[in-house]
């Protein structure tokens, strides 16, 4: 008898590196096998060429790969809705960081055969939400003394910015927004605020460096921030430093100001759009590739390919009977008639 095994041999095409990438929410996952072929068909034929926020087993994997896209798989999430001083999970806690590193590295070995694009550490990350001050945890207070070491040459300069006494850096503690109010001690407050900042920036370098120990060429960033300011853990200089790759949504033009100004040389820059507007019409989707190449990114991300095989969303490209919605064919036609060929030619 002859002996016969059967395996898939990837090749990563890498279709959407130095073109301007016309992406959607992975459907990678969608229904069944039929309804999925047709979609990649059509999403095919209007240029899509990257599937964003996909998964991250090999099932999904190998659908994009046999159907020749780019990928961005979803790694992980950072949020947290609680109102505790002490966040769940805390990100100084040893031994949560310890398993998720492990996780987010496992992830990227195994994703690595196929070359993703790159990794998104979660769509609409946070800190946390509604002012709620965090970092109150034993080894949360620890680091904080630490990173004032950093800000302060000595206790009586922290003491005189506090208005504390203070014998040693090693006595400090957080405070909430309300008690800094009672005691008038807003500096206090306002570095334990910069040290969130700190922290949750330091948490997307770990995640990035963790994934890139499985997969060396691995880029990596988040996608679709809510809030622009503290109260979600954004300090945007420290995020892009951590960061390569990052997306943001259409309706905060400030944070395209952040990406403009800190982002990397050639960083996979991306803006979600698409099936978001109230009243869509043609030129308006027509417009938003402009938009974005126009103001300095070079991928436009689509939400969503479809929702559900028995509903009718607005937000979808694709209807539930398989054909394209105009308003996802507006905005192809202007990605792949006008501003992708725009661009081929004078290359």
């Amino acid at each position: 008898a002859i002996a016969r095994a059967d395996a898939d041999l990837y090749v990563p095409l890498q279709r959407s590196r130095g073109n301007y990438a016309h992406a959607v929410w992975s459907a990678a996952s969608n229904y069944n096998s039929f309804m999925r072929a047709l979609q990649m068909r059509q999403l095919d034929a209007c240029g899509v060429d990257m599937h964003t926020n996909g998964p991250t087993k090999t099932p999904g994997q190998t659908w994009l790969q046999r159907h020749n896209v780019d990928n961005i798989p979803y790694a992980t999430r950072y949020s947290y809705d609680g109102k505790e001083l002490v966040r769940k999970p805390c990100l100084t806690d040893p031994k949560f960081l310890t398993s998720h590193l492990e996780g987010l590295t496992k992830t990227g070995a195994e994703l690595a055969p196929y070359g993703p694009r790159a990794y998104t550490l979660g769509d609409e990350c946070f800190l946390a939400r509604d002012g709620v001050d965090v970092c109150f945890s034993p080894s949360c207070t620890a680091d904080l003394r630490e990173w004032l070491k950093t800000q302060y040459p000595n206790v009586a300069a922290l003491n005189a910015s506090w208005g504390t006494s203070y014998q040693s850096m090693d006595e400090a503690e957080p405070i909430t927004l309300a008690d800094a109010r009672k005691l008038n001690q807003p500096a206090r407050w306002v570095d334990h605020r910069r040290h969130m900042e700190f922290v949750y920036a330091r948490m997307m370098e770990r995640a990035s460096q963790a994934i890139r120990q499985g997969d060396p060429q691995a880029e990596v960033g988040f996608d679709g921030p809510f809030s622009t300011d503290s109260c979600s853990g954004n300090d945007w200089w420290q995020l892009m430093r951590a960061f390569t790759m990052c997306n943001v949504y259409f309706h905060q033009p400030t944070q395209w100001e952040f990406l403009r100004s800190f982002a990397k040389p050639n960083m996979l820059l991306g803006l979600w759009y698409g099936g978001y507007f109230e009243h869509r019409t043609e030129d308006e989707e027509r417009m938003w590739p402009w938009k974005g190449i126009l103001n300095g990114f070079n991928s436009m991300w689509w939400y969503a390919v479809q929702h559900g095989s028995r509903s009718v969303c607005p937000m979808d490209a694709i209807t539930p009977s398989g054909t394209v919605y105009p308003s996802f064919r507006w905005a192809s036609e202007e990605m792949k008639e006008k501003i992708f060929k725009n661009m081929s030619e004078r290359a």
